[in-house]
């Protein structure tokens, strides 16, 4: 057998706390930029009631460990990681579950996972809080560029940007001194989305179905992207979070969340229906 040289994955598993006919579809829960895997652990609990779900952490972040100093990067190594992880969840069990996943993704998770499934058969759905793939505007909000000369400023910027001005003077040392770490990764994930040149017509390829979740008061580029992506798709369809910016999964959990399990439900029974005989 071929060495498998895609990277891999820290995933954390949540195994269903139910059995027999009761369990779904198993979930993967993707983390934005410049955060973990703990940011969807509370969620993956609750979901875990009645599914298998994986949280991984991505390359660079929490138990996936550091990003080499030095070492540029590209989202593709990202793509390939998580393919690697839905190939290992597509075995037979014990060692993985059978059937097709779901893949919920905030922002930069969101984007991974719509890069994902481009070519992957045996997604459930997705679902996306404001992924940034930008190649669906006219425009997109920056241009991509090659280096950064204050990695302090572009942070204050990029935080500032997708929360509110003074943001990042308003975080805890401990958590600037996270995004400090993971700077140059992170800069390379936004660079490597601004040149997202991904049109409406491959979006008009994936037929499954696909929730694209946003935030009444997100910028404004997220809002537009996220729902030319949901009216691209056959099966797509657009949620906007009341009172929610693009942080909405952490502000405004309890809404977020209720919206995804509803919709993984319905995915669930619809694909219960189509199998019965």
């Amino acid at each position: 057998m071929p060495l498998d040289r895609r990277p891999r994955l820290a995933v954390q598993h949540f195994a269903p706390t139910s059995v027999g006919p009761a369990r779904k579809s198993p979930v993967v829960l993707l983390h934005s930029g410049g955060m973990s895997g703990r940011q969807w652990r509370k969620f993956a609990a609750e979901l875990s009631e009645s599914r298998e779900v994986y949280v991984p952490d991505f390359l660079g972040y929490g138990e996936s460990g550091p990003w080499p100093a030095g070492e540029r990067f590209h989202a593709s190594l990202e793509v390939l990681a998580l393919e690697r992880l839905l190939d290992e969840l597509e075995a037979p069990p014990p060692s993985g579950p059978r059937g097709p996943v779901h893949l919920v993704g905030h922002s930069y998770g969101g984007a991974i996972a719509f890069l994902a499934a481009f070519h992957r058969r045996n997604i459930a759905s997705i679902v996306a809080y404001e992924p940034p793939l930008f190649g669906i505007l006219d425009e997109p909000p920056a241009r991509p560029v090659a280096a950064v000369d204050d990695l302090e400023g572009w942070l204050r910027g990029f935080v500032d940007y997708w929360n509110v001005p003074g943001a990042w003077e308003a975080m805890p040392e401990t958590g600037r001194a996270s995004f400090r770490a993971n700077g140059m990764k992170l800069f390379d994930e936004v660079q490597c989305l601004l040149g997202d040149r991904t049109p409406a017509a491959t979006y008009a390829t994936l037929s499954i179905p696909a929730l694209l979740l946003g935030g009444e008061h997100s910028p404004i580029a997220a809002r537009t992207l996220t729902d030319r992506i949901a009216a691209a798709m056959p099966e797509g369809r657009a949620v906007r979070i009341p009172g929610a910016g693009h942080m909405g999964p952490i502000t405004h959990a309890p809404t977020v969340h209720q919206q995804i399990t509803a919709f993984l439900d319905e995915v669930d029974e619809t694909l219960k229906s189509r199998q019965a005989p």
